[in-house]
C-alpha cells in the first residue's frame, strides 16, 4: 500500500548500464533509463515482471529497424531506430528545411550587379566589391556570422560574414593586363551542415574592333582614326559583325585571344561562297581608348558596295 506523502524513488541508470546488468524486475517494478536518441537525453522506462532486456520500453513501441528509409517523407529518412512513432511523426510533420543560396551577383565595383559582371582589360577598379545573394530558410542558419565568402585570396576580407546581403569585399586595386577571371564563391552554414556553394564571376576581358574603312588600315593609328568603330568587351570573337556603308570590312581581334585561321561568311548574300575572302592585315599595336594591346587585323579584299554581316567562326 502506499502512504500519501510517502516519497517513491524508483531505480534509475544509464542505458548501457541496465543492458550490462540486465536485472529482473518484478511485477508492477519500475526502472528508469537514461537514453540518448539522435544527441537528446530521453529518460524512458519499463515496466515487470521480466529481465530488463527482455521488456520493452513503457513509453510506447520503439521502431528498432535500422535499415535506411528509401522513399523519405519529410525529414524521417536515414536510419530512424530508436525512435517512437511519436519522435517519427514529428520529424515527418516537421521536416528540416536546409537553406539554399541562390541569385549570386557581384558589381565589380559599378553598383550594378550581374552573375557574370564584364569589365575591360586596363579598367581599374578601386571600390569594395559587393556581393548580392538569395538565401532560403533563413532561420535555420547557426551563429552570427553564418555566410562564407571564399575567392582565392583575391580579396583582403574573404571569410565569415554576417547574413546580410550585399555582402562588402575589400581589394587593393584590380587592373589587370591580360584576360583574368575572379570566381567569388559564398557558402552558408546551418544548424545541419553546409548549403549548397553559388558562385558568381567578375571577369576581365578585351575590346573587340569592327569598322568600314576606305583604305585598308597600315597600323594602329589608322585603325583609331576610323569613323563609326563598334566595340564588344568579350572572349567570343565568333560573332556576327554587321557594317552598315561601303567601304572594306575591318575585324581587330586581341591576339591573347589566340584566334587561328578565322572563317568569314557573309551572311547577308546567300549566292557568296561560304568562306569569305578577307586580308590578314597582320599583328598593330592599337591604343583602344582604354589600354593598349595586339590585335590580329583582318580587312576584306574587296571595296563592299553595299551593307553586310559578315560571321566568324
Amino acid at each position: 500500500m502506499i502512504r500519501p506523502g510517502k516519497y517513491i524513488q524508483h531505480p534509475y541508470a544509464l542505458e548501457a548500464d541496465w543492458q550490462a546488468r540486465n536485472p529482473l524486475l518484478k511485477n508492477g517494478e519500475e526502472g528508469y533509463a537514461i537514453v540518448v536518441v539522435n544527441g537528446v537525453t530521453h529518460i524512458r522506462k519499463k515496466v515487470g515482471p521480466g529481465n530488463w532486456n527482455d521488456l520493452e520500453y513503457f513509453d510506447g513501441v520503439v521502431w528498432t529497424d535500422g535499415t535506411p528509409v528509401l522513399n523519405p517523407i519529410g525529414d524521417a529518412s536515414g536510419d530512424i531506430s530508436g525512435l517512437t512513432p511519436i519522435e517519427i511523426l514529428d520529424k515527418l510533420l516537421n521536416p528540416y528545411q536546409v537553406p539554399v543560396l541562390s541569385s549570386v551577383q557581384n558589381d565589380a565595383g559599378t553598383g550594378t550587379y550581374a552573375a557574370t559582371k564584364i569589365i575591360e582589360i586596363g579598367v581599374s577598379i578601386s571600390n569594395a566589391v559587393k556581393v548580392s545573394y538569395a538565401i532560403s530558410n533563413q532561420g535555420n542558419l547557426q551563429g552570427a556570422s553564418p555566410i562564407s565568402v571564399t575567392a582565392g585570396g583575391r580579396f583582403t576580407n574573404e571569410g565569415a560574414f554576417s547574413n546580410s546581403s550585399p555582402l562588402s569585399l575589400t581589394h587593393t586595386g584590380f587592373n589587370p593586363i591580360t584576360l583574368d577571371t575572379i570566381t567569388i564563391s559564398v557558402q552558408a552554414t546551418h544548424q545541419k551542415g553546409v548549403s549548397n556553394i553559388a558562385n558568381t564571376t567578375l571577369r576581365f576581358d578585351p575590346k573587340i574592333i569592327s569598322a568600314v574603312a576606305q583604305v585598308q588600315p597600315a597600323d594602329g593609328t589608322a585603325v583609331m582614326a576610323l569613323p563609326n568603330k563598334v566595340y564588344n568587351i568579350t572572349r567570343d570573337y565568333t560573332r556576327d559583325y554587321s557594317f552598315g556603308s561601303a567601304g572594306y570590312s575591318v575585324v581587330c581581334i586581341p591576339t591573347m585571344l589566340g584566334v587561328t585561321n578565322p572563317v568569314f561568311t557573309d551572311v547577308t548574300d546567300p549566292s557568296l561562297p561560304a568562306g569569305y575572302a578577307m586580308d590578314d592585315l597582320g599583328v598593330m599595336s592599337i591604343n583602344n581608348g582604354v589600354a593598349t594591346y595586339n590585335y590580329q587585323v583582318y580587312a576584306s579584299t574587296y571595296y563592299l558596295l553595299n551593307p553586310t554581316v559578315l560571321r566568324i567562326s
